[in-house]
């Protein structure tokens, strides 16, 4: 009788263990799919959004470049406007191929944190013969004040030309990915160490490897859904696309680069889809193993 009442208690004892063992092995498991899908989040942004290369990608995907030119041909439109000089005085002013080329030059320099300084001497000559020969083949007689007036229009129209060329958000741009990149690496050092220690210790706490394996595995089924099915959503839903951003070619440019980030975090959750595939497989081979022990 009292041989039974202590192996009651044995197996109660072991149950108890069991339980517990599985509670913690279920928690250590959730922190590890936060950790991953940390990683997978904080990964995509490094590749995509607070990537240079990626960014300068996506303005040539949206043709940003090409747009500049009509904001540029615009803007000198209404500076000569006032002044009652006709739009043909900017005939043959604005190259597209140039327009385009000394964007693009310009915002990947600006982007990459490089020197550039723009040529307008071309444009600034092609504006003051244009506007020199309208005055004189309109018979206008030219004085200090009209010459004045061309110097100050020219001006106006090579500063617009500048800014136009420019990315206006560049500077700060700039400013977050290099903040973003000064803490990426540590981060993602300290989510992949703690990692490997959870792992560590979901196949020492288990009796059997493929035990702890399994809930390796649940935690990388977990990250996979978290990161692909909300970019997923999104992505359907198509909801970044009511922004109010303008002018157009920076609207493009946004949503390109959200599309860009959405997809890439969708990529890298499918990572997570694969090493699910590689665990399950992993434990398939360590069961049978220990069923052979056994």
């Amino acid at each position: 009788m009292e041989k039974k009442t202590e192996s009651g208690k044995v197996r109660k004892k072991s149950k108890k263990v069991k339980t517990i063992r599985a509670v913690v092995s279920l928690v250590l498991s959730f922190i590890l799919a936060l950790c991953i899908t940390a990683i997978i989040v904080l990964t995509a942004f490094k590749m995509s959004f607070f990537n240079a290369s990626s960014v300068i990608g996506e303005f040539n995907k949206t043709n940003y470049y090409y747009s500049v030119w009509d904001s540029v041909y615009e803007k000198a439109c209404n500076t000569i406007r006032p002044s009652g000089l006709p739009e043909e005085v900017l005939d043959g002013v604005f190259d597209k191929n140039v327009v385009y080329m000394e964007s693009k030059n310009y915002i990947e320099a600006q982007i990459k944190q490089q020197d550039y300084t723009v040529n307008t001497t071309v444009i600034e000559n092609k504006i003051k013969d244009n506007i020199s020969s309208y005055i004189k083949k309109n018979n206008i007689e030219t004085t200090k004040e009209t010459d004045r007036g061309i110097s100050d229009i020219t001006g106006e129209i090579i500063k617009d030309y500048e800014s136009a060329l420019k990315f206006p958000f560049a500077a700060q741009y700039v400013k977050y990915m290099n903040m973003y990149n000064k803490v990426f690496a540590p981060l993602c050092a300290v989510l992949v160490i703690l990692c490997i220690i959870i792992c560590f210790v979901l196949i020492s706490m288990q009796h059997w490897a493929h035990r702890g394996i399994r809930y390796i595995s649940y935690a990388l089924l977990s990250s996979g859904i978290m990161g692909f099915l909300a970019p997923a959503v999104i992505r359907i839903s198509g909801s970044y696309g009511r922004l109010n951003v303008t002018p157009l070619r920076l609207y493009n440019l946004v949503v390109a680069v959200i599309e860009s980030n959405l997809n890439m975090l969708m990529y890298l959750s499918c990572a997570a889809f694969v090493l699910f595939g590689f665990s399950l497989g992993a434990i398939n081979t360590l069961k049978q193993r220990a069923s052979h022990k056994r």
